[in-house]
């Protein structure tokens, strides 16, 4: 209106209270994408098409940058039409090539399946967990059952006072990569038994909704059944075994050789399980005798009807028509008792074979905690020799002389690592020294060792960072909104 002023100054003439509600309007846009990243949570509607039946995968890329830091990278969400190997290899050699990369520069690969572990029985633990701790009242039910129970234990002399009966067994949920997490879970969900059915059961006489006693109901009922007990108890036992070896494989810092140790320690009880061996330390029978009977006392203290294991096997999910041909007993000792030992068993070989026990053994030698006091040369060379397309014959022989110069130089000689103790320390010193440039073939070896970490022991870790990725917004998306939309992830220091 004022001929004077330009149409372009009166756009941007603003009084103090506009500046100021447009400071509170980007301070609290920043806060919001701050927490959106902090949480993995995607900053896109949630309106879109439901593409949540479609497979996918998840590629996490391990590298040492320049400045020898490993470096943890999410490189791609991809949709695959099946699990097939062709599919896999397809889908993952595309995601590469997209970001210009080539599986030539790979040299190390592991496939992730521990979300495998979420079966039946895991679903419904979890189920009935996250029911029991949906609200307040419940968790303080709980909490009273258990005095109460805890209470007549001791009035009947099946417990004893002593320090630590008293503490509260709280909720402890299953975590979707890491095995240690079902190991408690199951543990306290049957030490917790009698808790969790009264507050079951106090749930559907008092359901506020048809569908909250339904859905207590058909928990209730589950929970009470003899083949969820049996599991229960078996995947303790077989968990229990493990739970050493699991808790070793996902601490930050790894003592690689102690955990090849109690891989074989994990093997061989395993085995005796199987076996149905009497264990001199335990002084008792362990395997199909022990787990049948403390199960069998289980259900006849809580009133758990016991199955005939002469009648033929009955699956209540299979058509009745279909007979089977073997009994009970067959079914619980061999079809589930015996097959998930021996998965057990296979995965542990899998996973631990005599190629990965050679590389964690190099891994183990190149480490320098204790100064060098696990260095083996014979042990790093068996390791070299797993990469022939980095050490051919002519390197190998150079590797042997630089490794015996090496470890006299910065074990023997060199006070600036006299105080390592673990390998990242020492591939930085070797750096800020330029040792690197005067064992650059041991250097590159030293870098190999690095992505052992990731490849192999502590890859659930990195997965789990995944379920925040894959959440219900993503779900909602169509293939072509997907492809071209990120979900930002800042990840934790502890992970």
């Amino acid at each position: 209106m004022t001929e004077e002023q330009s149409i372009e100054a009166e756009f941007y003439k603003l009084d103090e209270k506009s500046k100021n509600e447009y400071r509170v309007r980007l301070n609290a846009s920043i806060d919001v994408v701050q927490f959106l990243l902090n949480q993995g949570l995607a900053l896109y509607g949630h309106d879109e098409r439901d593409v949540s039946r479609k497979k996918q995968i998840v590629i996490c890329l391990r590298y040492v940058d320049k400045r020898e830091f490993v470096i943890k990278a999410f490189i791609g969400l991809v949709h695959v039409k099946d699990t097939s190997v062709l599919s896999l290899k397809k889908a993952i050699v595309d995601v590469l090539a997209h970001h210009s990369l080539t599986l030539a520069y790979v040299r190390r690969q592991c496939y992730d399946g521990t979300s495998n572990m979420q079966g039946e029985l895991v679903l419904l633990t979890s189920n009935i967990l996250n029911v029991l701790g949906a609200s307040f009242k419940r968790v303080d039910e709980f909490r009273e059952s258990q005095k109460e129970k805890l209470q007549e234990a001791l009035d009947m002399g099946e417990l004893e006072m002593g320090r630590g009966l008293k503490q509260e067994l709280g909720f402890i949920k299953a975590s979707d990569t890491r095995w240690g997490s079902h190991y408690k879970s199951f543990e306290n969900f049957i030490s917790n038994f009698v808790s969790i059915v009264d507050v079951l059961d106090s749930l559907v006489e008092n359901a506020s909704t048809s569908e909250e006693k339904v859905s207590a109901s058909g928990f209730l009922r589950s929970c009470q059944i003899f083949e969820t007990i049996f599991l229960l108890h078996l995947m303790t036992d077989i968990l229990g075994i493990t739970n050493d070896l699991n808790v070793s494989l996902q601490k930050k810092e790894q003592d690689i050789a102690n955990a090849m140790i109690l891989v074989k320690v994990a093997k061989k009880r395993l085995q005796a399980l199987r076996d149905n061996e009497r264990d001199p330390l335990l002084k008792k029978n362990v395997g199909w005798d022990s787990l049948k009977e403390k199960v069998q006392t289980f259900c006849i203290k809580h009133s758990i009807p016991l199955p005939n294991y002469d009648e033929p096997y009955s699956n209540s999910r299979r058509s009745r028509r279909k007979a089977v041909d073997y009994t009970t007993l067959h079914h619980y000792r061999v079809d589930v008792f015996y097959k998930i030992i021996d998965w057990q068993l296979e995965e542990l070989n899998d996973h631990f074979n005599e190629v990965t026990s050679d590389l964690f053994n190099g891994v183990a030698c190149l480490n320098p905690i204790d100064t060098f006091s696990s260095f083996d040369i014979k042990k790093i060379l068996v390791m070299a020799k797993l990469y022939p397309d980095d050490f051919d014959e002519f390197n190998m022989r150079v590797l042997e002389n630089q490794l015996v110069n090496y470890i006299i130089d910065i074990r023997d000689i060199d006070q600036r690592f006299f105080n390592s103790d673990e390998l990242r320390e020492l591939s930085r010193k070797l750096v800020e020294t330029k040792k690197h440039l005067s064992y650059p073939i041991v250097f590159l070896l030293v870098k190999f060792a690095l992505f052992l970490p990731i490849a192999t022991a502590s890859i659930g870790g990195a997965f789990s960072v995944i379920k925040y990725i894959k959440n219900d917004l993503r779900n909602r998306m169509d293939d072509e909104f997907l492809d071209g939309c990120i979900v930002s992830y800042v990840e934790k220091k502890n992970i």
